[in-house]
């Protein structure tokens, strides 16, 4: 049965009655799965830190330090 067309009391009951239908084992098995993607997602969150920790940004200019003493060089 779908929510399509009912009311919301009846929406209500639908939900208790599919909630009540669910075992132990069941909440179990989707709490352990729940944990796991939570440390998966925790693993993820260290590695992105550390790559970005890692890499050195460098702006290019279009001119060198080279370039610059060069000039001042030349005044």
């Amino acid at each position: 049965m779908n929510n399509v067309g009912q009311s919301n009391s009846n929406i209500v009951q639908l939900v208790k009655n599919a909630c009540a239908e669910i075992t132990q084992q069941e909440w179990e098995k989707h709490c352990i799965h729940v944990k796991h993607i939570a440390e998966q997602m925790w693993e993820a969150d260290y590695l992105t830190e550390e790559f970005i920790e890692s890499v050195e940004f460098v702006v290019n200019t279009g001119s060198s330090d080279e370039d610059e003493l060069s000039s001042d060089d030349n005044e």
